[in-house]
């Protein structure tokens, strides 16, 4: 992703991405010059030009950039847009977001930069169902799995697998009377009772739990593969999802994944038409 300094990197996020400030900081040092995008900001606080000739103008932060600045970028996270309160109010805001998401999506399409990643194949990798289906069919040993809002079928899962673990779909957060809570994976037993009418409004993932030794962060970009292992110091800790518990808890190893899995994460990311990904791991007892 390196760029020379007639190039400019366009960084597209939101203002929550405490990552792409580090990002942001370690291009700099390759003196690469860097336009951060919050996407939350356009239009209100934004413009952006377009036309079929190829021509693209953005302003940003109150400065003008043409298209042919750019030479990269790096589509990172996308938010929705802040809007006036009276499209709520007047029903109007389905509308407008609509426009914005397809002005956004044709302006990402008809680009000619080098992205990190295609939007496009973002918004299709990041389907949980199709990530099991592709990860299982390049090979990879995956969990037994159920995506269900039937709460009979969800409990006959648990009856085959006592010990079991649910996930969200798609999100990680949710905002509750104006807070932001974090969504963890969350152990499940039979002996739990599971909301009928809760499950029926909101799908959810049901999955076999593994035992293991440790988590396997494998990071690829390009052709390399960066691995860590994440232990906790406690041999029973209080949460089966290592992002829950507190950093001083953990233990970071580098770790190297056997070749045929590393192959398996190149295959998988060349399916998905992706240059940078993630790969999380369960290392069992036995070592597998």
């Amino acid at each position: 992703m390196a760029t020379t300094p007639k190039g400019r990197v366009l960084l597209v996020t939101t203002s929550s991405d405490l990552s792409a400030d580090l990002v942001i900081t370690t291009l700099r040092k390759f003196r690469t010059r860097v336009l951060r995008w919050n996407l939350e900001d356009f239009p209100l606080s934004c413009n952006a030009s377009w036309s079929p000739d190829g021509k693209l103008r953005l302003i940003v932060q109150g400065r003008e950039f043409a298209i042919e600045e750019f030479k990269s970028a790096w589509y990172r996270r996308t938010a929705t847009p802040r809007l006036p309160d009276e499209l709520q109010r007047n029903g109007a805001e389905s509308f407008v977001t609509g426009e914005i998401d397809a002005f956004l999506s044709g302006l990402w399409e008809t680009s000619r930069w080098f992205w990190v990643n295609p939007p496009n194949r973002v918004q299709i990798a990041e389907h949980k169902l199709r990530q099991l289906a592709s990860a299982s069919a390049v090979g990879f040993a995956i969990p037994a799995t159920l995506v269900t809002n039937d709460c009979r079928e969800a409990r006959r899962f648990l009856r085959r697998f006592p010990l079991a673990i649910a996930k969200s779909i798609a999100r990680s957060a949710i905002e509750l009377d104006g807070s932001q809570w974090a969504v963890f994976t969350r152990p499940l037993s039979q002996a739990d009772v599971i909301g009928e009418r809760a499950l029926r409004i909101s799908p959810c993932i049901f999955q076999e739990m593994i035992p293991k030794r440790a988590d396997i962060r494998a990071t690829v970009v390009g052709s390399k593969i960066f691995t860590a292992a994440i232990m906790c110091r406690d041999p029973h800790p209080p949460e089966v999802d290592w992002r829950a518990l507190e950093n001083r808890s953990l233990i970071y190893k580098r770790h190297e994944l056997p070749r045929a899995i590393a192959d398996r994460c190149h295959l998988l990311m060349q399916e998905l038409g992706l240059v940078y990904g993630c790969f999380d791991f369960i290392l069992t007892p036995e070592g597998r």
